[in-house]
């Protein structure tokens, strides 16, 4: 259509890539529709925030924890520190989700908000956010291949659903063991306080506005599989080793579009699985 009535007005963008386009995952029970559910949550925070290390440390319990660590997905969204994400428009991804400009916060499934200056606090409004998540049913499984090649992230992929509806995606590289000195206004002193993780480098998910909560898959029909490919451009300055990728699905579920289910890989260059309870 270049040059067309559909693109006069509204330029088209072409990405050329020489890596090759991943192939489809593989689906090893194709008639399951039981997902293993994992809630998501993205928190919001700042070196500069002398009350974070109140949720920091809330994180880092539940990362040990037996009962709740394979039950969530963490990524970390900073604010007017060196680790803020400013997007290609200008803005700052920090601002745009965290409206209520309060710190600590965190979006449990980019919808529910957890925010409170103490740490027991907020590990149990936290689990308690896991388990409300785990409550109900994960409409939707994700698999997903990556190919890396220079610093293009090509990542393909699959989103099989139980129940039929409107589905969007995101794919989300985040990067870990990113040292800043944090200020603390808290009687925590642990060391890792000063070790960033799962900051978050690319969000791709804006379907339009301030909606960051997923890409649009259009309808999908019970047991129907839709899939997503997303090409990223690398920072050469980002530690590749220490990065990967947070992908989610959602959904609309009692009028409100929330995050259905989440994953995460071991590295860029490693893909995932359907997973089944």
């Amino acid at each position: 259509g270049y040059k067309t009535a559909n693109t006069r007005e509204t330029p088209v963008s072409i990405t050329a890539v020489t890596a090759n386009i991943p192939a489809r995952p593989a689906d090893a029970e194709p008639d399951n529709l039981n997902f293993k559910h994992r809630a998501l949550f993205t928190q919001f925070t700042g070196t500069w925030c002398g009350n974070c290390p109140y949720m920091i440390a809330a994180f880092h319990y539940l990362f040990e924890d037996e009962n709740y660590k394979d039950k969530f997905v963490h990524t970390a969204v900073h604010n007017s520190d060196p680790f803020a994400l400013k997007l290609a428009d200008g803005r700052d991804l920090s601002n745009i989700l965290n409206t209520t400009g309060s710190y600590p916060y965190v979006l449990a499934n980019l919808t529910t908000s957890i925010s409170t200056s103490d740490a027991d606090t907020n590990i149990s409004r936290l689990m308690g956010a896991i388990e409300s998540t785990m409550k109900s049913e994960a409409r939707a499984g994700i698999a997903a291949r990556t190919e890396l090649k220079g610093n293009m992230l090509l990542v393909r992929t699959s989103t099989k659903v139980s129940q039929t509806g409107e589905y969007f995606i995101g794919a989300w590289v985040v990067e870990s063991g990113m040292y800043a000195q944090q200020s603390n206004y808290t009687t925590i002193k642990e060391d890792y306080l000063d070790y960033h993780e799962n900051v978050v480098r690319i969000a791709n998910s804006n379907a339009s506005g301030s909606n960051f909560r997923g890409l649009p898959m259009g309808h999908i029909s019970k047991g129907e599989t839709a899939d997503q490919l997303f090409i990223m451009e690398l920072d050469r300055k980002w530690k590749v080793e220490n990065c990967h990728l947070v992908l989610f699905v959602s959904t609309t579920i009692k009028n409100q579009q929330t995050v259905t289910n989440a994953v995460q890989t071991a590295s860029l260059t490693s893909g995932v699985e359907f997973e089944y309870k």
